[in-house]
Parts: structure tokens; sequence; C-alpha cells
């Protein structure tokens, strides 16, 4: 399983079976996590973490389809593998 790191940011598993997690060494109020398939779409988005302090966010992954996504945090972008 590898562990991406953005920044302060890790990214974790990937690849995801369920539970993409994301957690946030310090929170910055610009950053929003977007998760967006191959296409294009915007399958995801959360804003409302960094508005509660939370430093880790739960991305329920299992009615995705299984391939690639594109995971954006800020000006960071990482692929990440639905298995």
């Amino acid at each position: 399983t590898e562990v991406i790191e953005v920044s302060n940011t890790r990214v974790y598993p990937n690849p995801v079976m369920n539970s993409l997690n994301i957690e946030f060494e310090t929170i910055n109020t610009d950053t929003e996590v977007e998760i967006y398939s191959t296409t294009g779409l915007l399958m995801y988005k959360d804003v409302e973490y960094r508005n509660f302090g939370i430093k880790k966010v739960s991305v329920d992954m299992s009615n995705y389809q299984s391939g690639m996504y594109i995971v954006r945090l800020g000006n960071e972008v990482k692929k990440v593998i639905k298995q």
C-alpha cells in the first residue's frame, strides 16, 4: 500500500478498496479536497473539514468503479487507483 504525501497531507491507501483517507498535518483554509474521474467528472468535494478543524477526511469510494481517480488538494494533484 502506497502512502502519498502532499506537502503536509497524507493520502492512503493506494490502491483503495473502500475508504480513502486524507490526513492534514495543518489545515490550510484555502485547500479543497476534490476527487475527479479520469474523464474530468467531479466525484467528491469537501470544504467543510476546514471550517470545523477536522484533520482527517475519509471518502467512501466503495461504490466507485475500479480505475484511476485524480485527487486534487489545492494546487497538488495525485493519482489514486480504485480496486
